[in-house]
Order: C-alpha cells, then structure tokens, then sequence
C-alpha cells in the first residue's frame, strides 16, 4: 500500500437488508464446508480482535461493510437480535428515527443502543397512548392535501407521526406504526411476529 490511511465511512441501511444479509451470511455458514463452520464457531466462542481478524471481518468484507465506521440504520425498527449479531461481527450499528414531515433525522441512538435521543432543536415525546410526537423547526406545517398517512400537526406544533413506542430514562424506543400493532381483548398492544 502507499501508505496512507483509508477512511471509514459511515452509511445508511434499512433494517429488511440487514435482516436478508445476516441471514444469507448465516445460511452460507451453516451449508458451507466443514472447516468454514468448525472456524465460525470457533470464533463466536473466542470473539475480541482474534475472531475479527480471522473470521468476522472476511464477513464484513463480502457484504462490503469492512470499511465502515458506523452503520446508521433507520427507516422501520430492527430487532435487537440482529443488532448485537453484527456487532459481534464488528460492525457498528447506531439506530435512527426521523419523518419527512419533521425534516428528516429527529433522533438517534448510541451504537448498539435502543434509546433514541432527540437531536438539537428538536423535541421528541409520548403522548398518553405511547404514540411518538416530534417538534422542532424542521418540522413541516402541514399537507396540501386531506390525505394525511396518520401523520398530523396538532396546535402545540407536535407532529403526531402515527409510530408507537416506549420511554424511559435513556430515551424513547419507536416500536412500530401503530396501525401495524396488534390489539388483545384487554386493550394491551404487541408486535406481531413475522
């Protein structure tokens, strides 16, 4: 090499091509030649630098994220499972929310958390029903039209997004659109599975 030194770069990812890129990678480990999974195993017991450097990064490097620093995911939620999976490979995950209507990125969180933070100059929040509100100055004031996606604009300037989720002391987790939240008979609310 010349010498110098390559930057890493950070990007953005969807959940759904983490999620098909995982398991493509896991498939190919269980079907692939013995000394390929004696060696993956070997290196899910060991981990630190000495996995990385013989393993995880060759799976970093097919997926062509070797190179990365950080791997800003957003755009629906992504399940803690396949989060500490590719951390374990050595990738760096940091988890995002953000609207159109709000001007884009409205919160992140710390790699490999799952409390959003809001970012500076906005605001974010639950209302009574765990539904995730957004205010700031990016946040737009209003449609053209009467369609409206569940997204509205109350008085106050909170956007009420139509996504759901929890708080507590780290932050706000965003866990899913509310239409797509199953209901039981008693009025509590779940993910369904997929």
């Amino acid at each position: 090499t010349d010498g110098q030194h390559q930057q890493r770069r950070a990007i953005g990812l969807f959940p759904r091509l983490l999620d098909l890129y995982a398991s493509n990678a896991l498939v190919d480990l269980d079907t692939g030649a013995t000394t390929k999974r004696r060696l993956y195993g070997l290196a899910e017991r060991i981990g630190g630098p000495l996995a990385y450097h013989s393993v995880h990064r060759h799976l970093l490097n097919k997926f062509g994220f070797r190179k990365v620093r950080i791997a800003l995911v957003g755009g629906s939620t992504v399940s803690s499972e396949v989060v500490e999976l590719w951390r374990r490979w050595g990738l760096r995950l940091s988890r995002y929310y953000g609207l159109t209507e709000a001007g884009g990125l409205s919160a992140v969180a710390a790699p490999g958390g799952e409390d959003l933070t809001p970012v500076p100059g906005v605001e974010l929040r639950l209302d009574s029903s765990g539904e995730v509100l957004v205010r700031g100055a990016g946040v737009f004031d209003g449609y053209l039209t009467d369609v409206t996606d569940g997204v509205q604009l109350d008085a106050d300037g909170w956007l009420h997004t139509g996504d759901v989720g929890t708080s507590n002391a780290g932050g706000v987790q965003v866990l899913d659109r509310s239409a797509a939240l199953l209901r039981t008979g008693d009025g509590a609310t779940g993910i369904p599975s997929e």
